[in-house]
């Protein structure tokens, strides 16, 4: 329902807020005037990767948690972050799926959901660390503009994708070479890969048989099963020169990043900087020390920052209606 068509009249307003990405998708209903709330979660639904799929996902969260709350759609302000709706033909494509449903909806990219969670409105700088990276920043003009979230065949460098992509071309080179015994690492990112193709355990005399596994492995691997090597990456850290060497790596790209988006600048240092998303914790270890500690902790999540910025719209609308 577009912005000119009739106000909401009812006596009770919802928030509906989702988190969509490439590991889960995450659904928040809330009643402003009860703060009654119903809580949903499925799995990944990202507007990158199999764009109908996506929506049909967000769609059925939506629906779930309407069935949950009793509540009709036409008193709901939908506010939905997804990974991928930088895109402006992937975001209308969702927007196509729910408008018809919802009294509002507002579809933008998780990082800048992530943004208003982590400052709640405040100006911030944030840093999205997950299957993807993205960075967004909020300065003191209420200004958004966002850096990176390119995607994983381009972008997201220092990304949960990213290290899992470079974990495997490591890998192949040591099978190449036989050399996968000389690093646990690499031994075991080969081995989980023949395991989803039921060929783990396969000697040499297969060769051929496990190289065309492989081969069919990534030509069908998406960027959530690249970054489902990630956390084999953390564990290994202390055995494998490999797994050091890409840590290091990513958390280059994550502090470049930063200063992309302002880190250390004369116009936006003295902004809060903060850094949220699955690799958000294991990867600070790996950071410098000047980076380390300038970073502060987030007020909420980009559920949170969903919620925010529906009840900011309804209030906005309060407010212009009571003008009139």
């Amino acid at each position: 329902m577009s912005e000119s068509e009739s106000e909401i009249e009812t006596e009770k307003h919802f928030v509906l807020a989702i988190d969509a990405g490439g590991t889960k998708t995450l659904g928040l209903l809330k009643c402003l005037e009860s703060e009654e709330t119903w809580c949903f979660r499925a799995g990944s639904a990202s507007l990158s990767y199999n764009l109908s799929n996506a929506c049909q996902q967000i769609f059925d969260v939506a629906q779930t948690l309407l069935q949950k709350a009793s509540c009709p759609a036409n008193q709901v302000v939908l506010v939905c972050g997804v990974a991928g709706a930088g895109n402006s033909i992937n975001r209308k494509a969702l927007e196509d799926k729910l408008n018809p449903l919802f009294h509002k909806v507002i579809v933008s990219n998780d990082g800048r959901t992530s943004l208003y969670g982590a400052g709640l409105g405040d100006p911030m700088i944030v840093l999205a660390m997950g299957t993807g990276s993205v960075a967004i920043r909020l300065d003191k003009n209420k200004i958004e503009t966002q850096f990176g979230g390119w995607g994983f065949i381009a972008g997201d460098l220092g990304s949960g994708a990213y290290m899992g992509k470079q974990l495997v071309s490591l890998a192949l080179v040591q099978l190449d070479k036989q050399q996968l015994k000389c690093d646990i690492l690499m031994n075991e990112t080969v081995s989980r890969m023949l395991s989803k193709q039921q060929l783990k355990g396969k000697d040499n005399k297969e060769s051929k048989e496990i190289n065309q596994a492989i081969a069919e492995w990534i030509q069908n691997a998406t960027a959530t099963e690249y970054a489902s090597f990630a956390p084999l990456i953390f564990e290994y850290a202390d055995q494998s020169i490999f797994a050091q060497k890409i840590l290091k790596d990513a958390a280059l790209w994550i502090e470049d990043l930063a200063e992309t988006a302002g880190y250390k600048s004369e116009q936006f240092g003295d902004i809060p900087i903060t850094i949220i998303g699955g690799l958000a914790q294991a990867i600070k270890p790996y950071l410098s020390n000047e980076f380390f500690s300038t970073l502060v902790s987030a007020k909420g999540s980009a559920l949170d920052g969903a919620l925010f910025i529906g009840e900011e719209y309804l209030l906005k609308k309060k407010l212009k209606k009571n003008k009139k």
